[in-house]
């Protein structure tokens, strides 16, 4: 693949990400020192949420930015795939530790903030139990969908011959550098100039694709499900409500979702444009050859990597505690505000400790 296009080459992305983790990483670990410490007592299984949430998303963005040479370099991915799929065969074990313990922390995590928030609207055991069948049911039937679609999916692998796609592979296009895919059967070659021209055989990966997008699109649409109820539950429940206490329920519900929302969305957009440029792409010859486009999933895999970031951002922006406590913080270091009624002020609503409001000041 050639690199006649600027935006295509991988030095411009991969100093990009240099620069970008010496920001990431401060303002992460900023985060994590706001959400722990300067959590409101009545948010406290929310801050439990949003501290296990952040490391999963600083953790995340960390081992992508770390992979750069990996994603780049290898103009088209096809060694880092490659490298993947021997990890995985290699240690089964600990790949599958690694998908649990992300699919469910963020699972778990998310059901405690919803079962505090159960407790905090005080909701009747009926309508409860009404939230968690509809959740169920909505699940299983995700589950079916999938199973059904992986049944299907499975035959046309198993009937599908390539033999005649890898001739005409070798035929079109003998010396090129780049990752070539058939479908449903994946296939990846490199270059004869820089190595020998191989092909791995990848039966399973579409399956295990399509049943990871599955589960994801199962839980993004059993917790959209049991928010809205949530929500048109907490909307019946509000007349016994003060009005300080039904302002911190919207607040704290908005703050939930924007901080998952943003960040999620983050993440697998661009994996569902890799996705689709690198593997679903056809043309009238059938399940064919697919050149991706580096350009692009270059530009993805670098929103991916800001996925720590984005949660950092969201919180920081959108739960009030926190914007005012990030705002002071900003006006003392940035602005270097040294006036004693500012700094009384600060210390009397509860936003800086003593220790930061000096340092601020002395720096």
């Amino acid at each position: 693949m050639g690199l006649d296009k600027p935006y295509e080459h991988p030095v411009i992305y991969i100093t990009l990400q240099q620069v970008k983790i010496c920001f990431s990483v401060p303002v992460n670990c900023f985060t994590f020192y706001v959400i722990m410490f300067h959590t409101p007592r009545m948010m406290k299984d929310y801050k439990i949420y949003i501290a296990v949430y952040q490391l999963q998303a600083s953790f995340l963005e960390l081992c992508l930015e770390l992979a750069g040479p990996e994603l780049y370099f290898p103009m088209t991915g096809g060694y880092f795939y490659g490298m993947a799929k021997e990890f995985c065969d290699n240690y089964p074990g600990l790949t599958f530790l690694t998908i649990l313990f992300t699919a469910g922390g963020f699972c778990a995590t998310t059901m405690l903030c919803f079962h505090y928030r159960f407790s905090q609207i005080r909701i009747d055991l009926a309508d409860s139990q009404s939230v968690w069948r509809t959740n169920l049911c909505t699940t299983l039937i995700f589950i079916s969908g999938a199973l059904v679609m992986m049944w299907i999916w499975q035959d046309i692998d198993l009937k599908n011959d390539d033999s005649e796609y890898l001739m005409v592979l070798q035929q079109r296009y003998p010396d090129f550098h780049a990752f070539l895919v058939t479908m449903p059967r994946a296939f990846f070659m490199i270059s004869r100039k820089s190595y020998d021209f191989w092909v791995v055989e990848w039966t399973s990966f579409p399956t295990f694709t399509r049943f990871i997008t599955l589960m994801v699109q199962t839980t993004i649409f059993s917790v959209l499900i049991l928010s809205y109820r949530t929500q048109k539950r907490l909307n019946s429940h509000m007349s016994g409500m003060s009005a300080g206490l039904r302002n911190r329920q919207q607040k704290f519900f908005r703050a939930l979702v924007i901080q998952v929302v943003v960040p999620f969305l983050g993440l697998i957009f661009p994996v569902l444009v890799i996705g689709y440029v690198g593997l679903y792409n056809t043309d009238w010859f059938g399940w064919m050859v697919i050149v991706p486009d580096q350009g692009i999933i270059n530009g993805c895999t670098v929103i991916m990597c800001c996925h720590g970031i984005m949660s950092s951002i969201s919180i920081l922006v959108m739960y009030d505690p926190y914007r005012r406590f990030t705002a002071s913080l900003l006006s003392l270091f940035i602005f270097r505000t040294k006036s004693r009624r500012f700094r009384a002020s600060a210390l009397a609503a509860g936003r800086l400790n003593r220790a930061t409001v000096i340092s601020a000041t002395l720096f």
